[in-house]
């Protein structure tokens, strides 16, 4: 019998729980007052793939959101200015917040220097505004204390041109087929080191093949449609060999990149691809894979959790080294209640701010684009 779509979604966001996990992880020196690293592994794998599977999901979660909001044919409003309004509640409001307050804390807060330099930290907050951050990142100076918002402007950048491709197209098949071609061209191109080399990184040339990293998000929107046609076309049985498919990506995925780590360029094509195929997997109907309640839980905190933690972690490492100002190799004892700190202040006020702030001014955007649609799209 096939899945509900909202036990579907479920899993979606569970991979999204996953998804911010291993950003965490990637970001884990943070955490404490004194530097501790996981094993480069770790570090490494958990940065090249906690963000690209996010991407790959929001191009998935956004694909079905048109396609839902198209569906219902609600009236009042241009569906492109629908859009970008729901988007807009969606996401704007806590990225603010959390611009607003980095700026604050490196003015008022930055006893120990772990807000970094207010100048640098103010032209990255007009790069958040102006939705440049990528940018911005591979200038000198980069992101500061705004480091995570690089791939926020990277969404945001791609949602500024993809409604009005979407609108435009008369089928499935030609949005799959633009979006395969899209696919192709930029991982020919972005972040190509044969290129970005020849022009230099840091040139402007450069840093234009290195910035516009869409490919994981056409590959969300490539899942979504083969989803749609796999589950027209294809049994039960049929459906869940496809979902083996995408347990054996997820086994195979860290295997492959312990073997090609030390390349850079095939990394990039490569691990959208397996997050292609393990987001195609879980949307697919079937039983739900283990953990997804808790995991689905994270997931829909996901975004406040992203913009939340490194500004958590600088308040906390503000904290500690008030608290241990002569310490220079604390105990495990020390560090531990660190984290437990970070944790507790990241996780609580995420919560907090996805009841009071996050959902109501995003269920605001759906109301206001839509006032009939009984049961709004998802994310």
């Amino acid at each position: 019998m096939p899945m509900k779509p909202e036990h579907r979604l479920s899993q979606i966001d569970a991979l999204r729980g996953i998804s911010i996990l291993l950003v965490l992880l990637n970001h884990s020196d943070s955490y404490t007052p004194w530097n501790i690293r996981s094993y480069d592994f770790v570090h490494a794998f958990t940065g090249s793939v906690g963000v690209v599977l996010f991407f790959v999901i929001s191009g998935y979660a956004i694909t079905l959101s048109l396609y839902r909001h198209q569906e219902k044919k609600p009236t009042g409003t241009s569906p492109i200015k629908a859009f970008m309004w729901r988007r807009f509640w969606r996401l704007q409001p806590l990225a603010l917040f959390w611009v607003t307050f980095t700026i604050i804390g490196t003015a008022f807060l930055n006893f120990t220097g772990f807000f970094g330099d207010l100048a640098q930290n103010s032209r990255a907050a007009l790069s958040v505004l102006t939705l440049t951050a990528n940018y911005q990142a591979l200038l000198s100076g980069g992101l500061g204390a705004l480091s995570v918002y690089w791939s926020l402007s990277i969404e945001e950048q791609f949602y500024l041109v993809y409604p009005f491709v979407f609108f435009a197209v008369r089928s499935r098949k030609q949005l799959l087929s633009i979006s395969i071609v899209g696919y192709i061209i930029l991982a020919i191109f972005v972040r190509n080191p044969l290129i970005v080399d020849y022009f230099g990184v840091h040139s402007w040339v450069g840093i234009f093949f290195l910035a516009p990293f869409y490919q994981p998000i056409l590959a969300g929107i490539i899942v979504y449609i083969l989803t749609e046609i796999i589950k027209s076309r294809n049994t039960e049985k049929e459906i869940s060999a496809f979902r083996w498919v995408g347990v054996a990506a997820a086994i195979m995925l860290p295997c492959t990149y312990i073997l090609t780590k030390q390349y850079y360029y095939p990394i990039v094509v490569y691990v959208p691809l397996f997050c292609a195929v393990i987001v195609f997997a879980a949307a697919l109907p079937g039983k739900t894979f283990p953990g997804t309640k808790a995991m689905s839980w994270v997931g829909h905190r996901s975004y406040g959790l992203y913009l939340a933690h490194m500004p958590c972690s600088m308040v906390v490492r503000e904290a500690a080294y008030a608290l241990f100002p002569t310490a220079t190799s604390p105990g495990w004892a020390v560090v531990a209640v660190t984290i437990i700190a970070w944790a507790m202040m990241t996780f609580g006020v995420t919560e907090l701010l996805y009841q009071f702030v996050e959902k109501p001014l995003t269920e605001y955007g759906r109301r206001f684009t839509d006032r009939k649609v009984e049961s709004p799209a998802y994310r």
